[in-house]
């Protein structure tokens, strides 16, 4: 199903006409939970239209219909596609620049939608504003092959501006010739993520009866269980963290993926069956819930562009434990969490025992906690729309 709120903007049962407003196209992948503030934010400030070039993320699927509920924009799909060398090609972009008519449009990444929102640009004469939303980290920035080398070095010269995740990331392309850069990492707005929090308490406090961890500290992982998380050190490194301590503490690793049975096993095999608990895959309150626990994150990531769950967890209060890989490094600071190395079970063990003194063992959650994240969303999205509009 489309929506169409382009004419106006309904708040209760007043429509607000923003046909005034700068016509905004972005042409994105599918949706996924961290991008809902970020285009709804930007839908009632902007006559907005999200185009998603899939229905759903081929790696994690989410609840569509549920993201999509609030939606203070128009959107829609470019459903005709083909698969070539693994890469999915849609077709439609053209239709929805003459239809929408966009002063700005806003594309993913170097690839596909970015290559033709140019040559209609170039071959058609439009006058609109070219971006990209660019999620490189600065290890993926740095280690980039040479043919996207050579398309990120054309694009920086041959267009508007790049909204980066990651502030470095931003530096770096400004570095080599990019005419403007934005800085948005992939947050939340802080109130609507605190209702939520606040919201999901009672949840929390079943999961604390149901997994029997009251008095216990607690270690959060929320993701897929594939390589790239790098699970194996990090079980790894847990045990040797259990081995020196006196206090009961909890491994949570919640989500699913081709290695939670190797995963379990391998905490069997180092006894840690009774400490290391696989609750299973949440959506929505259900797996926010998890965050009001008052205990560590951690994502040791091997390859990890942004990380959105850290900065779930910073805004829950949590403070948090990352690799050099991770691209939400950027949000760590002295004050709420550290950095290892994602290759040394030592380094891990060694922070992974100071974050986790840095908590209390969990009680009944009466409460959140304030957020320890070092970024505000809504003065983030005034310096975005200042720049959009300038």
């Amino acid at each position: 199903m489309e929506r169409d709120v382009s004419s106006g903007l309904v708040v209760g049962t007043q429509l607000i006409v923003i046909s005034d407003k700068m016509r905004v196209l972005i042409f994105h992948p599918a949706l996924a939970p961290y991008r809902v503030d970020f285009f709804n934010e930007l839908g009632k400030r902007m006559n907005l239209r999200v185009v998603f070039m899939t229905r759903n993320n081929a790696n994690q699927a989410f609840n569509q219909n549920e993201l999509l509920r609030d939606a203070t924009y128009s959107y829609g799909y470019l459903d005709r596609h083909h698969i070539i060398f693994k890469r999915n090609i849609n077709f439609g972009y053209s239709e929805e620049i003459r239809n929408f008519k966009p002063d700005i449009v806003i594309c993913n990444e170097f690839g596909i939608s970015l290559w033709v929102s140019y040559l209609i640009k170039l071959s058609q004469g439009k006058k609109y504003k070219l971006l990209t939303i660019c999620d490189d980290s600065e290890d993926v920035f740095n280690n980039r092959t040479s043919l996207r080398k050579t398309v990120t070095q054309f694009f920086t010269k041959h267009i508007n501006e790049i909204i980066c995740i990651n502030p470095k990331v931003a530096e770096y392309y400004k570095l080599i010739g990019a005419k403007k850069t934005s800085f948005f990492p992939i947050i939340y707005k802080n109130s609507l993520f605190c209702e939520r929090l606040k919201s999901s308490v009672p949840i929390t406090n079943d999961y604390i009866k149901r997994f029997n961890l009251k008095g216990c500290k607690c270690l959060l992982f929320v993701g897929r269980f594939t390589a790239v998380k790098n699970l194996e050190l990090l079980i790894k490194a847990f045990s040797l963290v259990t081995t020196e301590s006196s206090q009961e503490i909890r491994l949570i690793l919640v989500g699913d993926g081709e290695l939670k049975q190797s995963l379990i096993n391998q905490s069997k095999e180092l006894e840690l069956d009774s400490k290391v608990v696989f609750p299973g895959r949440y959506e929505g309150n259900q797996l926010l819930a998890w965050y009001n626990l008052k205990g560590s994150c951690v994502l040791i990531s091997t390859h990890e562009p942004f990380g959105a769950v850290i900065a779930e967890a910073l805004m829950a209060g949590m403070p948090a434990l990352v690799s050099d890989k991770v691209g939400a490094k950027c949000l760590i600071t002295a004050n709420n969490g550290m950095i290892c190395h994602s290759d040394n079970v030592d380094d891990i063990a060694v922070k992974m025992k100071k974050i986790l003194d840095l908590v209390e063992p969990v009680d009944c959650v009466e409460k959140t906690n304030d957020s320890i994240i070092p970024y505000d969303f809504d003065a983030l999205m005034d310096e975005l729309i200042k720049n959009l509009q300038a």
